[in-house]
């Protein structure tokens, strides 16, 4: 017989577990004001409200995932490092969930937010979709806002330029920064580290053969690229890049 016969409500007795004797609340009958009325086999009787109050012990629901109408049954690539995480955040429902996430990627109006940038934007207290919708809302409002000031700026210089006379500045607005072209060419006597090296010729001419070199007869510049001859160098192979997600190498920026 099962405990929907029987009349379990899957609710433990409060007062039974603190006597170390428990026992399940049974459902007896609904009254007008009182509402549903609950009872154990050891004669504590309550009801659904009063006792929820009390926030009981309840038995797990045994909920098996069961595959949605119209989907199909696909081969998946992924890490088995990521499918226990996902069965861990999803224990009851994780296929069900992977669907619906597939389904919404596939929404050409989902936005994916992926682990980097996620934790950027919880860094500065953004953590849910929400709260990067009321981001974006707010920028919003602050360009309009910039863009309405700065046509009322325009407006005012115009209409004081027209008159021969300078924009007025407040007395208490700071005074422009100057802003340099560029980084200083000297740092402490001594060349900017942080300046690009120094071109080592300024010009390539034709040998005769149809091939540039420097005019100067100087080095050329170092390629940044490598080209694999498939020589033997006698150095070890490079090991073969890992492709699981930060979240489960520890790899994380």
């Amino acid at each position: 017989m099962s405990t929907q016969q029987q009349g379990y409500t899957g609710l433990w007795c409060p007062a039974c577990d603190r006597a170390g004797s428990p026992a399940r609340l049974v459902r007896q009958m609904s009254g007008k004001r009182e509402g549903m009325l609950l009872q154990c086999p050891n004669g504590h009787q309550t009801t659904y409200d009063a006792v929820m109050r009390l926030r009981p012990r309840m038995d797990k629901p045994d909920f098996t995932e069961k595959q949605p109408a119209g989907t199909i049954v696909l081969p998946l690539w992924i890490h088995p490092e990521v499918l226990e995480a996902f069965k861990r955040k999803f224990p009851a429902n994780w296929q069900t969930t992977l669907c619906s996430a597939v389904t919404s990627l596939a929404d050409p109006d989902s936005v994916l937010i992926e682990g980097e940038a996620a934790r950027d934007m919880a860094a500065i207290g953004v953590k849910r979709g929400r709260e990067v919708l009321g981001l974006a809302r707010e920028v919003k409002e602050l360009r309009e806002k910039l863009a309405a000031e700065q046509a009322q700026m325009a407006t005012l210089r115009a209409f004081f330029g027209g008159m021969g006379l300078a924009m007025p500045q407040s007395a208490n607005a700071p005074a422009p920064v100057p802003v340099p072209s560029g980084p200083p060419t000297l740092v402490d006597g001594h060349r900017n580290p942080s300046l690009p090296p120094a071109a080592r010729f300024q010009d390539l001419v034709d040998d005769g053969s149809g091939m540039l070199v420097p005019a100067n007869g100087g080095p050329g510049p170092e390629s940044p690229f490598t080209l694999d001859t498939g020589i033997d160098t006698g150095n070890p192979p490079a090991a073969p890049a890992d492709g699981r997600p930060g979240f489960v190498t520890g790899n994380l920026r």
